[in-house]
């Protein structure tokens, strides 16, 4: 993990998040968020969009802690994305 890594050493790290992608969970902290949303499925793509914002959020925060962020690439990479349901607006 990034705080138990020696940062005079190079780290490779890959993470493959699931979000925003079936199944359609999040934890409730992030759909209360949304509790204005009327569309049960918007709010959670809302929800899980705000929950991989706040885990990069960690991840770079970590990163700068240990003086490793100035000398880190960071990729960032997503495939088609999500379904399109009625309007294309999900």
């Amino acid at each position: 993990t990034i705080q138990t890594h020696d940062p005079t050493q190079p780290l490779f790290l890959f993470w493959a998040p699931h979000v925003p992608h079936g199944p359609l969970q999040v934890p409730k902290k992030y759909l209360n968020l949304f509790n204005h949303v009327e569309d049960w499925r918007r709010q959670r793509y809302l929800a899980m969009a705000s929950f991989l914002d706040t885990a990069i959020a960690n991840a770079t925060r970590l990163l700068n802690l240990k003086g490793m962020y100035d000398n880190t690439l960071i990729v960032f990479s997503s495939d088609n994305g999500g379904p399109i349901y009625a309007g294309g607006d999900c």
